[in-house]
């Protein structure tokens, strides 16, 4: 007799694009990269009230029906570009200066300003944190990958994103376009679910899991770690176990190594901070499945309001992040991950957050860490409350 082994457990997944909670027609899965394949069918079970004379119960009836689970990931360039999107319930898309323009640049050391004539920044999608180049400011090394740390409409400061490449001025001549690396995804609307296997290969055993919609999205940033995070699943019925596979030939995934908290950097306040010893944060969509009569199943998965909390441990070094909290400031953080190959990346982005606390239990000896919750807020303006840009496209 042949036993499931776990090393040889895998998921797959493929976009439901007909009808929430129906398979393709045409199966097409993609492998999906996991820590954990954590995803169960769970029933509610219904009880009959009917009396014995024996004191037993009379029976006992399987009810609603849903899907739930916590794949873990290890984050990596692409692999999960499909369930990112699903979770913010938006769309990656280029963001760039609407056309070629006059943006004149002033350089001071590894910082430079850019002022364009006419348009918005905010208008075109920028945000505070995204990685940025500057086509047709060719002088003073105005077009390498530069990082935003402030914005208005009209005017953009940026830092090098080596931290070490000075900038000096460039006057433009009307051919100069700013573009964000890569796509960028905000929060949106558009609810997306999945088909969703997973497969026992050893044994040829495989269930099939309908209208699977990201609830919850986590990422957790601690020093010496891979960065790790979980994909909360809600899904709205799971079809019996079978012996054949729904694709027999699943599209491997991406290959990227995952990327270690060592690499890349955080920003607070469209500042580079050496000070955070760890970052993590959630993004809860507050989705719901709902029981109907004449069904065993919720008929759609239905959106909720988009939570996102946090929670930055830092060095205490001075008032100025800790009177933040004091006095209720509006902050900015991101947080750029780099490829191992030292030229891709992702950047998570909160335009504006607010903390919830600042805790401090000094220790006997070493320094001093300040624990601090925060909540983002959809910021005034940009009408976001959480960006992802990859340099992949």
């Amino acid at each position: 007799m042949t036993l499931a082994s776990g090393t040889l457990v895998s998921l797959s997944y493929q976009e439901e694009t007909t009808l929430r909670g129906s398979p393709e027609a045409v199966a097409d899965m993609q492998a999906l990269r996991t820590t954990g394949r954590a995803l169960n069918l769970q029933k509610n079970t219904l009880k009959s009230e009917e009396v014995r004379s024996d004191r037993q119960n009379a029976t006992l009836r399987h009810g609603f029906n849903q899907v739930v689970g916590s794949p873990g990931w290890e984050l990596s360039l692409t692999a999960y570009n499909d369930f990112m999107q699903a979770a913010m319930s938006g769309t990656w898309a280029a963001v760039a200066t609407d056309a070629a323009q006059t943006i004149s640049a002033v350089g001071t050391g590894t910082s430079s300003v850019w002022t364009r004539s006419a348009g918005s920044f905010i208008t075109d999608g920028f945000e505070i944190g995204m990685i940025v180049t500057a086509a047709g400011l060719d002088t003073g090394n105005n077009d390498q990958d530069s990082r935003i740390t402030a914005l208005t409409a009209t005017v953009m400061t940026v830092e090098a994103r080596d931290g070490t490449t000075v900038y000096s001025a460039d006057t433009g001549d009307g051919d100069e376009v700013i573009t964000a690396t890569g796509e960028v995804c905000k929060i949106g609307t558009t609810l997306r679910t999945f088909t969703i296997e997973r497969a026992f290969s050893d044994v040829a055993q495989y269930q099939v899991y309908n209208g699977c919609a990201i609830n919850q999205m986590s990422l957790q940033m601690q020093p010496e770690q891979m960065v790790s995070g979980s994909f909360d699943i809600l899904g709205m019925s799971a079809d019996a176990m079978t012996q054949a596979p729904r694709d027999a030939s699943v599209t491997a995934a991406a290959t990227n190594d995952p990327m270690a908290a060592f690499e890349g950097q955080l920003s607070e306040g469209g500042a580079a901070s050496s000070v955070v010893t760890a970052m993590n944060f959630t993004l809860n969509n507050n989705r719901s499945l709902q029981a109907v009569v004449g069904s065993r199943f919720s008929p759609d998965v239905f959106e909720g309001i988009a939570m996102i909390t946090g929670q930055a441990t830092v060095f205490f070094e001075d008032e100025t992040l800790f009177n933040k909290f004091v006095n209720e400031t509006i902050s900015t953080l991101s947080v750029q991950m780099d490829d191992l190959n030292g030229t891709d990346f992702i950047v998570i982005g909160f335009p504006a957050i607010k903390y919830t606390g600042g805790d401090m239990d000094p220790p006997a000896q070493g320094p001093v860490p300040i624990v601090m919750p925060w909540e983002a807020q959809v910021s005034a303006l940009t009408s976001t409350s959480m960006y992802i840009q990859k340099s992949d496209t």
